[in-house]
């Protein structure tokens, strides 16, 4: 699984380098959502094997996880759906995220986190949205005039990863 990540966020950086290049450095955060998240979560499953995973690192990397893998799927699932062209590299584009959402969902159960790491990973998110769609930062689309509706998906996908991710760190009563 590790690999699959690190190869993941490989090709999703060759997929932004146009847009990293007209990018200033100190933006690069901010840029390449999707291979960050995949990269982070590659090293959450090498701590966690080591038994080290950091709390804050856990709900950055699983809310990203679900967060940018949704939304590269539901992206490229509308794109297809209404009738665009299925390029070479967008099937890649479109297993690799959601190979993301699955991983992250998967691990829900096995890593707990405190409940202070989820508003602060979804803080990032959200600034991360508005640094997107408020700077003109978000990631290039096929179809251009689908950038409405992309904001509105990371916006709603945002929430949604959210709730998932503090559902799941709520502990019932008499369970670890």
């Amino acid at each position: 699984m590790v690999a699959i990540n690190v190869l993941g966020a490989r090709y999703g950086s060759w997929w932004y380098a146009a847009q990293l290049a007209i990018t200033p450095w100190w933006q690069w955060p901010v840029v390449p959502d999707s291979p960050l998240s995949a990269l982070l979560f590659a090293y959450l499953l090498i701590s966690w094997y080591w038994r080290r995973p950091p709390a804050l690192l856990g709900a950055v990397a699983r809310l990203g996880a679900l967060k940018y893998g949704a939304w590269t799927v539901v992206i490229f699932g509308q794109l297809w759906w209404a009738g665009h062209d299925l390029l070479p590299g967008d099937l890649l584009l479109f297993l690799s995220p959601l190979d993301m959402v699955l991983e992250a969902l998967s691990f829900l159960r096995y890593l707990r986190l405190p409940g202070w790491t989820v508003p602060v990973a979804a803080a990032w998110y959200v600034f991360n949205d508005l640094v997107d769609y408020g700077f003109g930062l978000h990631p290039g689309l096929p179809v251009p005039a689908y950038l409405p509706w992309a904001a509105g998906a990371a916006i709603a996908l945002a929430v949604a990863s959210t709730l998932v991710l503090a559902l799941a760190t709520i502990r019932k009563p008499g369970h670890a």
